[in-house]
């Protein structure tokens, strides 16, 4: 779930998803990116859950 910096919307489901950083490193970042219904898309970084 993440909101559109642009317009605001809240968008569900990230249509891409993939991880930085070394297979087993605690640091290692998760990285969504998220398109809205009016077609703008950004990305949200986040920090490993592990």
């Amino acid at each position: 779930m993440a909101k559109c910096p642009k317009c605001g919307e809240e968008v569900k489901k990230p249509d891409k998803e993939w991880d930085y950083g070394p297979k087993r490193d605690p640091k290692r970042f998760q990285c969504q990116h998220f398109r809205c219904s009016k077609g703008h898309g950004f990305v949200v970084w986040n920090k490993s859950k592990k």
